[in-house]
C-alpha cells in the first residue's frame, strides 16, 4: 500500500489488521495554481474590520456546526470586547446550506477561490481526517491559516505553520487578538509555512512513488506469500 501522507498510514495501521507494509508519499500541491500576495500585516494593528474565508462541508468529519459555533462566538467576542468587526465567508458547500453569522458563497471555481484567498485576512479549515488541498492553497497565497490542533494538520505541517485552535472560542479569541496586535508573528508564520510548502511539489511526490515502484520485485520473480 502507498499512503498519501503519514496520517492516513497511521490510521490504517491502528484501525486495520494488515500485514502489508505501508509506504508513504508526501501530499503535494501545484505551485503554479495559486500565487502569493504580499500582505501588509502591520496594518492589522489598526484595522477594525476583518474578513475570514472558511472551508465548510456538511460532513461530520469537517464538524460544520461546531466550526460555525466557535467562529460565531469568536465574532461576538471581538465585537463586544474590542469593537472589531469580523465578516465570515463560508465556501465549499451548496448554496442551500444556511450558515450562522456568515455568508455562504457556495462551491467556487479555482479562480474564484484564488480571488477569495487574496482578499481575506484569515482562512480557517478543520482537518479531522486526511488533510485537504484547502490549507495548501491558502498558505500558497500567503493567507494566515487557522486549523484544528487535534486534527491531521500537524502531521503534514509543523505547528509554526498555522494558528492551531481547539473547540474553545476563548482560546481562539486570545490567539487571534494576539496575532492582530503582534502582526510580525503573522509575517513569520506565513513565510515559515510557505518555505515548507515550496518543497511539497508533484515532482517530489512522483519521484517518491517511482522509488517505491522500483523497489518492488520484478515481474516473473518468485514472491513469498
Amino acid at each position: 500500500m502507498v499512503s498519501l501522507g503519514q496520517w492516513n498510514a497511521e490510521m490504517v495501521k491502528r484501525e486495520c489488521n494488515v500485514c502489508s507494509p505501508i509506504d508513504v508519499v508526501d501530499f503535494p500541491y501545484e505551485p503554479s495554481e495559486y500565487t502569493r500576495v504580499e500582505r501588509n500585516f502591520e496594518a492589522y494593528k489598526s484595522k477594525q474590520d476583518f474578513t475570514m474565508a472558511v472551508y465548510i462541508k456538511v460532513n461530520s468529519r469537517r464538524m460544520p456546526y461546531v466550526l460555525q459555533y466557535v467562529l460565531t462566538e469568536l465574532k461576538n467576542k471581538l465585537k463586544v470586547r474590542d469593537h472589531i468587526n469580523l465578516k465570515i465567508y463560508y465556501f465549499g458547500e451548496d448554496m442551500w446550506f444556511e450558515c450562522m453569522e456568515g455568508t455562504n458563497l457556495g462551491r467556487l471555481a479555482k479562480d474564484e477561490l484564488s480571488d477569495l484567498y487574496h482578499k481575506t485576512d484569515f482562512g480557517a479549515v478543520i482537518s479531522l481526517t486526511n488533510i485537504s488541498l484547502v490549507p495548501y492553497e491558502m498558505i500558497a497565497t500567503g493567507l494566515p491559516v487557522l486549523e484544528y490542533k487535534k486534527g491531521s494538520f500537524s502531521t503534514f505541517f509543523d505547528e509554526e505553520s498555522a494558528i492551531l485552535f481547539g473547540l474553545d472560542s476563548e482560546e481562539l479569541y486570545n490567539k487571534i487578538l494576539f496575532m492582530i496586535k503582534h502582526p510580525q508573528n503573522l509575517e513569520k508564520m506565513t513565510h515559515h509555512a510557505q518555505t515548507y510548502l515550496n518543497n511539497q511539489t508533484w515532482s517530489k511526490t512522483i519521484t517518491q512513488f517511482d522509488d517505491i515502484i522500483k523497489k518492488l520485485p520484478m515481474a516473473g520473480t518468485d514472491i513469498n506469500p
